[in-house]
């Protein structure tokens, strides 16, 4: 038998790794192209079809027998136009290709963030989403939500660029990338509230590196008024729509309600259908107490404040 040369994978250990992101792959297909209806599916499309319709915005409840003629403030604008034109293009199966495009390019891009080049770091990013498909596949249907989930990713992706001193063009991409998504679904707030939260965190590194030293992460190297300006141009982007503010006033108070009725917006209990979420986390926390790996003080913060908010208060 030919022995396998230093630092070269066997043929038996190469396919075996094949086969088990094959599986993997498979696993994350079957889940996430499940066809299950959203309730709110015929209204997002059909208001997505009245606004390509009418070549406008409806501002009055107009199919509401109750609430006809009140004041309305649509915060999905863009997510029901693009719904609504898919539909008419494609029908229902073009609504499933999309939700499915959607996944891909959304777990293809944090899976690959996580996994980087190194192959044992690729072996356990992709145990992780193997681990993860059935808790995040819960509920993922098409809906607007699915604009959240890509740009929550996009957005930690950009932050993570800019803060490693890559000013230009990713100073810019935050801001405009809020534009594009309180346009689109209401989860803008938690994207804002994260980068209020990571501005906050590389600030306290910046003027207390004191703080740095003791966490074991890395300082930020570019001009602290790029963290300024990040927080500024995130703030007024939120006004960019076709309500201003009055739209973020209005998705404040709608958080503040009580839904008891909506399952989502609970805290997480403690179930074998959340186990795998727990698991992760505790994962989380040996990963940044052993690692030897480069850290970022803002993507820890980022990191524990979704951590606590999830099992503790969802909306």
């Amino acid at each position: 038998m030919t022995p396998t040369p230093p630092g070269q994978a066997s043929p038996s250990a190469t396919w075996l790794r094949r086969a088990f992101f094959f599986a993997v792959l498979a696993f994350v297909w079957w889940r996430f192209s499940e066809n299950t209806t959203d309730n709110d599916l015929w209204g997002h499309v059909l208001y997505g079809q009245r606004m390509l319709h009418l070549h406008g915005l409806e501002t009055t409840e107009v199919l509401s027998w109750t609430a006809a003629g009140q004041l309305w403030i649509n915060h999905e604008v863009l997510a029901e136009v693009t719904m609504g034109l898919v539909h008419r293009l494609g029908g229902g199966t073009g609504l499933w290709l999309l939700m499915i495009s959607l996944a891909a390019v959304t777990l293809g891009l944090a899976w690959h963030a996580g996994a980087g080049t190194d192959r044992a770091r690729r072996l356990v990013a992709m145990a992780l989403l193997a681990l993860s498909t059935n808790f995040i596949a819960i509920g993922y249907s098409v809906r607007p939500q699915l604009f959240t989930y890509l740009f929550f990713v996009l957005l930690l992706l950009m932050l993570r660029r800019l803060f490693a001193g890559r000013l230009l063009p990713w100073a810019f991409a935050p801001p405009l990338l809020l534009v594009l998504w309180v346009n689109t679904h209401g989860g803008y707030l938690a994207g804002w509230l994260v980068v209020m939260v990571a501005m906050t965190a590389e600030a306290l590194g910046t003027y207390f590196p004191a703080l740095l030293r003791r966490s074991r992460c890395e300082p930020f190297t570019a001009n602290p008024l790029a963290l300024v300006n990040l927080a500024l141009g995130s703030t007024l982007a939120l006004a960019i729509n076709p309500w201003s503010w009055k739209l973020v006033v209005w998705t404040i108070d709608t958080i503040l309600l009580p839904r008891p009725n909506i399952y989502e917006w609970q805290p997480m209990p403690f179930t074998a259908g959340s186990s795998p979420f727990f698991f992760v986390l505790l994962v989380g926390v040996l990963a940044w107490v052993l690692s030897r790996q480069p850290r970022r003080l803002w993507e820890m913060l980022v990191w524990a404040m979704l951590a606590v908010m999830t099992p503790l208060w969802v909306s």
